[in-house]
């Protein structure tokens, strides 16, 4: 004879119960997981800036370097 799902036999009501007090409840696990998703993304965004920044400083300062070598040649040739 089989039993019915919503009935149960004590020692597998004990076993489910010990299973489910270990484990942590969903909310904090959920919680937990959107809040390492947020990081990352905040730590990616970040990322970007910071290469967006580089990109936008790096030709700015090659075009200053070419001046100062410009300007000490010049001074060089009226020396």
């Amino acid at each position: 004879m089989q039993r019915e799902r919503g009935e149960r036999s004590p020692k597998r009501l004990r076993a489910d119960d010990a299973c489910s007090a270990s484990l942590p409840p969903v909310e904090s696990v959920q919680q937990q997981y959107s809040t390492q998703q947020q990081q990352q993304q905040q730590q990616e965004q970040q990322q970007q800036q910071q290469q967006q920044q580089q990109a936008t400083t790096r030709p700015h300062q090659q075009q200053q370097h070419q001046q100062q070598q410009q300007q000490q040649q010049q001074q060089q040739a009226a020396a």
